[in-house]
């Protein structure tokens, strides 16, 4: 199998794993202007996108254990996952299940030379 047959394959499966237990969001971002140096700056307005995502539970080991009103909480938190096509920025807000996220740093999985998805943690 070459590279770009097992990078679609891997982008498939991406996809199943989003259809599994999907959410439609719709995720304000604030806009972007030039800055006038080459970068861009915050604009005033917001645009919106709505987009099929999964969300989950990340597993593994505990992060920390955080001193909460109802005891301990284990630090076992809610990320975001896309597919290649849908990039999530670092600030996106969107509300699901009832409460509202905000995105936070945003990875890109890269597979056999390209990006299979992106995912990134809810704050």
């Amino acid at each position: 199998m070459n590279n770009m047959m097992m990078l679609r394959q891997a982008r498939n499966g991406i996809r199943v794993q989003i259809d599994t237990v999907p959410d439609t969001i719709t995720i304000t971002r604030p806009t972007q202007v030039v800055d006038g140096f080459g970068g861009y700056m915050p604009g005033t307005g917001t645009t919106t996108l709505t987009v099929k995502v999964r969300i989950s539970h990340r597993y593994g080991t505990v992060q920390e254990l955080v001193a909460s009103p109802n005891g301990l909480d284990t630090g076992f938190g809610l990320f975001l996952l896309t597919d290649h096509n849908t990039i999530p920025v670092e600030g996106d807000k969107f509300t699901a299940r009832g409460r509202t996220f905000r995105v936070g740093p945003v990875n890109a999985l890269i597979e056999f030379g390209g990006v299979i998805a992106y995912e990134a943690p809810l704050i």
